[in-house]
């Protein structure tokens, strides 16, 4: 299944909760987060501009609390992290000073995780009130080197791509305690990662165009694939990555402005 980028600009990073899709798009003259219901992905159903009077511009990756549906954007330009409603309505913004948000991911307690990929580091955040309770700049003895992308298991076990080593980390929830190494197909930037229910982890590498798996025990992708598997369109910058409620995983495309499901 295909479906545009809705006009909205190049798809980025995406979140699911319930059957709506959540994507981050950037190239149009002002960037944004679009709307689509998970069962029609040919056109969005809105699109979300600013927060407040601020205009969103490389709104670059977004995550959602699972507990109440609020909606996280890191905007890499105006270096800051905006909290919205599930209907668009503004939350509220934290007042860290991040230097380039470019990855974003929550727990399931609605915690949210930012990767200040230009000062090298990953930064969790109160839910409640934005405000810093941990910070990452080494995966147990490994010193992060332009972390990039970021995502947390059902376990709250942190993944964190770095695209400065080629390395995915995966610390104990809470903890610098590493669990597993992965090595990227290539030395390239993962923005963002999705996990299955069994553990498996699938990294959207946008330099490389690949989408990589992981599981457990391996050091390497155990499988590698270009989209153009099932029929697909070989992708050119695959950004993001997420499973949809049926359990098919889908792909942002940034520059085909697609995005493509397929069976895992």
């Amino acid at each position: 299944m295909e479906g545009s980028g809705g006009g909205a600009g190049s798809p980025e990073a995406m979140a699911v909760y319930g059957t709506t899709l959540y994507v981050a798009f950037s190239g149009s003259v002002t960037d944004g987060v679009a709307l689509f219901g998970v069962s029609n992905l040919a056109t969005s159903t809105s699109q979300w501009m600013a927060y407040g009077n601020t205009h969103l511009k490389n709104a670059f990756t977004v995550a959602v609390n699972p507990t109440n549906g609020n909606v996280f954007v890191a905007d890499t330009t105006n270096k800051a992290v905006y909290q919205f409603t599930s209907a668009g309505v503004t939350v509220n913004a934290s007042t860290y000073s991040f230097t380039y948000p470019s990855g974003i991911a929550t727990d399931s307690g609605g915690n949210f995780y930012v990767v200040d990929e230009a000062t090298a580091k990953v930064v969790e955040f109160n839910a409640s009130n934005n405000l810093p309770v941990n910070t990452w700049t080494a995966a147990g003895s490994n010193t992060l080197n332009s972390p990039c992308g970021v995502v947390l298991d059902s376990s709250n076990n942190l993944y964190i791509a770095d695209a400065g080593t080629g390395n995915i980390y995966e610390l104990q929830s809470g903890t610098n305690t590493l669990l597993n190494t992965w090595t990227f197909t290539a030395f390239d930037s993962v923005f963002q990662m999705a996990i299955s229910s069994n553990g498996t982890l699938y990294a959207a590498d946008y330099v490389s165009g690949l989408v990589d798996e992981y599981v457990s025990g391996t050091s390497a992708p155990i499988i590698t694939w270009n989209g153009s598997q099932g029929g697909g369109m070989k992708f050119a910058e695959p950004d993001g990555i997420v499973f949809l409620p049926n359990g098919n995983i889908l792909v942002s495309d940034a520059q085909n402005d697609i995005l493509e499901e397929y069976q895992p």
